[in-house]
Protein backbone atom coordinates (compact mmCIF):
# COMPACT_ATOMS: atom_id res chain seq x y z
CA UNK A 1 0.00 0.00 0.00
CA UNK A 2 1.46 3.37 -1.00
CA UNK A 3 1.17 6.91 0.22
CA UNK A 4 -0.02 9.48 -2.34
CA UNK A 5 0.28 13.19 -1.72
CA UNK A 6 -1.32 15.67 -4.07
CA UNK A 7 -0.13 19.26 -4.08
CA UNK A 8 -1.73 21.33 -6.80
CA UNK A 9 -2.76 24.56 -5.16
CA UNK A 10 0.00 26.96 -6.12
CA UNK A 11 2.37 25.12 -8.40
CA UNK A 12 0.21 24.00 -11.30
CA UNK A 13 0.27 20.24 -10.97
CA UNK A 14 -2.79 18.78 -12.64
CA UNK A 15 -4.87 16.11 -10.89
CA UNK A 16 -3.35 13.37 -13.03
CA UNK A 17 0.20 14.59 -12.36
CA UNK A 18 0.74 14.21 -8.64
CA UNK A 19 3.60 14.55 -6.23
CA UNK A 20 3.68 11.01 -4.94
CA UNK A 21 5.54 9.09 -2.31
CA UNK A 22 5.08 5.39 -3.02
CA UNK A 23 5.88 2.43 -0.78
CA UNK A 24 9.09 1.52 -2.62
CA UNK A 25 10.47 5.06 -2.42
CA UNK A 26 9.84 5.19 1.34
CA UNK A 27 12.38 2.42 1.77
CA UNK A 28 14.79 4.02 -0.70
CA UNK A 29 14.29 7.53 0.76
CA UNK A 30 13.22 9.01 -2.57
CA UNK A 31 10.32 11.18 -3.64
CA UNK A 32 9.00 10.64 -7.15
CA UNK A 33 7.69 13.76 -8.89
CA UNK A 34 6.00 14.00 -12.28
CA UNK A 35 6.51 17.47 -13.70
CA UNK A 36 4.11 19.53 -15.74
CA UNK A 37 5.51 21.83 -18.43
CA UNK A 38 4.47 25.24 -19.70
CA UNK A 39 2.65 25.46 -23.03
CA UNK A 40 5.98 25.57 -24.90
CA UNK A 41 6.65 22.01 -23.70
CA UNK A 42 10.18 22.84 -22.53
CA UNK A 43 9.88 24.97 -19.41
CA UNK A 44 8.92 23.05 -16.24
CA UNK A 45 6.30 24.60 -13.96
CA UNK A 46 8.32 23.51 -10.90
CA UNK A 47 11.82 24.95 -11.07
CA UNK A 48 13.23 23.75 -7.76
CA UNK A 49 12.50 21.33 -4.93
CA UNK A 50 14.50 21.64 -1.70
CA UNK A 51 14.40 19.23 1.20
CA UNK A 52 14.19 21.04 4.54
CA UNK A 53 13.95 18.36 7.26
CA UNK A 54 16.73 15.82 7.08
CA UNK A 55 17.45 12.75 9.20
CA UNK A 56 20.20 14.59 11.08
CA UNK A 57 18.26 17.83 11.53
CA UNK A 58 14.49 17.85 11.79
CA UNK A 59 12.74 21.19 11.27
CA UNK A 60 9.42 21.82 12.98
CA UNK A 61 7.14 24.82 12.70
CA UNK A 62 4.26 26.08 14.82
CA UNK A 63 1.03 27.02 13.05
CA UNK A 64 1.86 30.73 13.18
CA UNK A 65 5.47 30.26 12.02
CA UNK A 66 4.94 28.18 8.87
CA UNK A 67 7.30 29.70 6.29
CA UNK A 68 6.16 31.13 2.96
CA UNK A 69 8.10 30.37 -0.21
CA UNK A 70 8.78 32.97 -2.90
CA UNK A 71 6.24 35.40 -1.40
CA UNK A 72 3.44 32.83 -1.61
CA UNK A 73 4.21 31.56 -5.13
CA UNK A 74 5.80 28.34 -3.87
CA UNK A 75 4.57 25.52 -1.66
CA UNK A 76 5.73 24.10 1.65
CA UNK A 77 4.96 20.40 2.23
CA UNK A 78 4.46 19.47 5.88
CA UNK A 79 3.84 16.39 7.95
CA UNK A 80 1.20 17.20 10.58
CA UNK A 81 -0.79 15.18 13.09
CA UNK A 82 -3.59 15.07 10.47
CA UNK A 83 -1.33 13.79 7.66
CA UNK A 84 0.88 15.26 4.95
CA UNK A 85 -0.38 18.56 3.53
CA UNK A 86 0.72 21.89 2.10
CA UNK A 87 1.75 24.71 4.39
CA UNK A 88 -1.33 26.73 3.34
CA UNK A 89 -3.66 23.87 4.29
CA UNK A 90 -1.89 23.44 7.64
CA UNK A 91 -2.18 27.18 8.29
CA UNK A 92 -5.93 27.12 7.50
CA UNK A 93 -6.49 24.11 9.78
CA UNK A 94 -4.37 25.62 12.57
CA UNK A 95 -1.79 22.82 12.55
CA UNK A 96 1.95 22.87 12.96
CA UNK A 97 4.35 20.05 12.18
CA UNK A 98 7.52 18.97 10.45
CA UNK A 99 8.51 20.99 7.39
CA UNK A 100 9.48 18.37 4.79
CA UNK A 101 10.26 20.35 1.64
CA UNK A 102 9.67 23.51 -0.34
CA UNK A 103 9.09 23.87 -4.03
CA UNK A 104 8.57 26.69 -6.51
Amino acid sequence: MGIRLTVYNNIGISESEKLSINQESVYRKEIEIELRYESDGRTPVITEVSRISKPGRRVYSKKDDIPRVMQGRGVIVMSTSKGIMSGDDARKKGLGGEVLLKTW
